[in-house]
């Protein structure tokens, strides 16, 4: 075979796809692309949204010791009132990354926002002068937003804590029952459960226990009562 037809046949042979590539391959290349470029990552299939959401894709990243600090802002800008969700950009010309995903849902107000990883935690809130039973997480790594089921009470500027991935959440609603003052969302059972509250002043701060196992210190308990 000649050189001239060597070049042919390799001009005829189609391109070799993405995804046809070995898993681990993939993997490996998209552990290499900055989180900031995922949204736009995302619109290219949805094998390619799957990837960017799989804990596989960020297993990789630290094994191959990948680490990038996400900053994620909520900004009313002059050029629109409409308030949206922002990542802040390490690109000079491009600072602010809109995070379409995020602004899914309406942000009320007085609601209280927690973060723990990856995750932005938005719970209760006002809507139209009602307080409100909605929780969401925003994933900040696979840039999806999800709701949880509805808290057991209505709640606005609540004091919330995250851990072990539990969400803590005390005050913040009209009951003056002492039963309906906290509760305890589980991750396993999907579900919320109420909580006894056990308030003790140390150093000049508040500090209720969950359970007598979990701790969150504040200012003033009559913020949250």
């Amino acid at each position: 075979m000649t050189t001239k037809e060597k070049k042919k046949k390799s001009s005829d042979s189609p391109p070799t796809s993405f995804s046809s590539l070995p898993y681990d391959i993939i993997l490996n290349c998209l552990a290499r692309v900055s989180i900031f470029h995922r949204p736009t990552l995302s619109l290219v299939s949805k094998y390619f949204r799957s990837l960017i959401a799989s804990p596989d894709l960020e297993a990789t990243r630290s094994c191959i010791g990948i680490t990038e600090e996400y900053l994620c802002v909520y900004l009313v800008l002059k050029n629109n009132l409409n308030p949206h969700w922002f990542a802040v950009s390490p690109i000079p010309k491009q600072k602010l990354k809109s995070i379409p995903s995020f602004n899914t849902y309406i942000h009320y107000e007085y609601s209280t926002v927690v973060s723990s990883g990856s995750k932005i935690y938005i719970t209760g809130g006002f809507l139209n002068r009602t307080r409100s039973k909605r929780v969401l997480i925003l994933d900040c790594v696979s840039h999806q937003c999800r709701k949880l089921p509805n808290m057991r009470q209505p709640r606005a500027n609540a004091a919330v804590d995250v851990s072990n991935g539990k969400i803590y959440v005390t005050g913040g609603c009209e009951s003056n029952n002492n039963e309906d003052c906290g509760e305890v969302y589980d991750p396993k059972t999907n579900t919320w459960e109420p909580i006894c509250l056990h308030w003790i002043l140390l150093s000049g701060r508040y500090m209720f226990a969950f359970c007598s196992c979990h701790t969150l210190s504040i200012d003033d308990p009559c913020d949250f009562i």
